[in-house]
């Protein structure tokens, strides 16, 4: 009933030399499929009759060319990529989970990718170089959109830039999501996300360890339904919502705002002092995140 079983090794673009790969072979009719079973960079089922792997969207020919065998259904928004190339050339680094949509999440840095667009998402996580997380979102779900800019702000009476990158969801939910992931995983960025009352998730990063930096007036008590906002763990009192953290949350009035940290997380703005220039010192604070963050 069942047929040889051969050694092959799997490289970057997912052909087999060294590793397994099962034959099926059926004795009765003689028909037979192979199925790779190797963990690989792919991970598809191999096509016995064509040799290629079936990645959903697409089928993909790893030992002649490397390459997908039909185009990218949106080529025309990558022209600086050939329409048939596996990870824009470059499986090392890069994962098509089925030659649609992926969006790369880099918790270094604090950058959103988006390679492609108009179909099933993947959300990748990246951290110290390395893909440590990635999820599937169906297409209809929701729907995404990145925007970037460059950002001049003054600090100690100097002038600064810094690069702001968005990621918008039409999902507030699946926008939460996600954030929540970077999160749990950690970064070494600071990270918002703004559900907004236009019905769309905003997350973000300005890539800086102890600060974000926006257009605040973007983000009122008449625009934003919650803020959520990540600190990354560079000190025993990391979970300390700074003064303008403070001042953002008093400037939103009211609003549900949540400083993540460590893991944990704490509703802060029903802290903040009423008068304007009061503040909630750090003492107090550590005393509350103790008791009551979760």
């Amino acid at each position: 009933m069942f047929g040889n079983i051969s050694n092959c090794q799997v490289i970057a673009f997912g052909n087999a030399e060294n590793g397994r790969l099962w034959s099926f072979q059926n004795t009765d009719n003689q028909y037979g499929y192979s199925r790779k079973i190797t963990p690989n960079s792919t991970g598809k089922e191999l096509d016995a009759e064509t040799g290629y792997s079936y990645f959903g969207a697409r089928y993909l020919d790893h030992t002649l060319i490397t390459a997908w065998l039909s185009v990218d259904p949106m080529a025309d928004k990558y022209p600086s990529i050939s329409p048939y190339a596996y990870c824009a050339w470059n499986p090392v680094k890069l994962v098509d989970p089925d030659g649609r949509d992926t969006i790369y999440v880099n918790l270094d840095k604090g950058t959103i990718n988006r390679i492609k667009s108009d179909g099933d998402h993947s959300i990748l996580y990246y951290k110290n170089g390395e893909l440590v997380y990635s999820e599937p979102i169906q297409k209809d779900k929701c729907s995404f959109r990145t925007n970037s800019y460059d950002l001049k702000y003054i600090k100690d009476n100097k002038e600064l830039k810094c690069h702001n990158e968005h990621l918008l969801c039409s999902d507030i939910k699946i926008g939460e999501q996600i954030f929540e992931k970077i999160a749990n995983i950690g970064s070494s960025v600071e990270w918002d996300y703004y559900s907004m009352t236009q019905d769309y998730g905003d997350l973000s990063s300005s890539g800086i360890t102890n600060e974000t930096i926006h257009y605040k007036e973007q983000y009122t008590s008449e625009t934003v339904v919650f803020w959520d906002h990540y600190h990354p763990t560079n000190s025993s009192d990391c979970f300390y919502p700074s003064y303008s953290d403070q001042d953002h949350a008093r400037e939103l009035n009211g609003v549900r705002c949540t400083i993540f940290s460590e893991g944990r997380s704490m509703d802060f703005n029903k802290y903040v002092p009423s008068h304007r220039n009061g503040y909630i010192t750090l003492p107090k604070f550590r005393q509350l995140w103790y008791r009551f963050a979760r």
